[in-house]
């Protein structure tokens, strides 16, 4: 996170319910315009947006 959103702090929390599993994470960072991310970064990788696809396939 501190590498692409500044953030010097973090906190990350696991739930867990009957039929689910949350992950939630908080930082300090500057964040994002999730439009801005769809392409590939230069170095090939897709971050949140392959995360997204991986975890909730259409």
């Amino acid at each position: 996170m501190k590498l692409h959103s500044g953030a010097e702090q973090a906190t990350i929390a696991i739930g867990f319910l009957q039929d689910t599993v949350t992950l939630d994470i908080h930082d300090n960072g500057w964040g994002f315009d999730p439009e801005q991310i769809m392409l590939p970064s230069e170095s090939g990788g897709y971050g949140l947006p392959g995360i997204d696809r991986y975890l909730c396939p259409s």
